[in-house]
């Protein structure tokens, strides 16, 4: 009989541990975090001895989420994080930087900080990206088209929907029901942030 392999073993316990996969499936992601910072670990799936590797050091104290994605074809982190930004941003990383001090990282915003505006998280379609973010005490999400916000050509993101649509479709999926009625749908990359 094999024995189980460990991919990662956390030894600070003060941290809690996850691991799963990147939106288009390609890559595993393994989080270590606790409420005030994180650290992300990335490894691509094709290639299952690859040993993983830091987004952004925990020594920087830096809250966030890595999203790998492709853009045009190239690789790029999309960011989810509170560096220099209290109320959290939306950033876009080059791999070649992972493990670096986020001081020493060029992050290019997507969505910028704000000071009346929280953002609470993201997510990544084939067409769009979807922002969860409070403004005025009420939830928002805002659908930003991913060749405007990015600066990509149309259709250059692969990401998989299969299950994201089978869920849109399934009436009996509890996370994708019709939002409350205090949320607001914005598509339009004109409105106040």
């Amino acid at each position: 009989m094999a024995e189980d392999l460990v991919v990662h073993e956390e030894a600070d316990p003060g941290l809690w541990l996850g691991a799963g996969l990147s939106a288009d499936r390609r890559w595993i992601v393994v989080e270590a975090m606790c409420s005030e910072f994180s650290e992300q670990l990335i490894a691509p799936v094709a290639e299952p001895a690859a040993p993983l590797r830091v987004v952004l050091p925990r020594t920087d104290r830096v809250l966030y989420e890595a999203e790998p994605l492709l853009l045009d074809g190239r690789e790029q982190i999309l960011l989810t994080h509170d560096h220099e930004a209290p109320n959290s941003r939306v950033s876009l990383m080059d791999p070649a930087d992972l493990g670096r001090p986020v001081a020493e990282v060029a992050l290019r915003d997507v969505v910028p900080a704000s000071e009346t505006v929280r953002v609470n998280g993201c997510a990544v379609t084939a067409t769009h990206l979807v922002v969860s973010v409070r403004a005025d005490t009420t939830l928002r999400v805002r659908l930003l088209p991913l060749a405007e916000e990015l600066g990509i050509a149309e259709g250059a993101v692969k990401v998989r929907l299969h299950r994201a649509r089978r869920r849109l479709h399934d009436p009996h999926h509890h996370e994708l029901r019709r939002p409350a009625r205090c949320c607001r749908l914005h598509a339009s990359p004109a409105a106040v942030w």
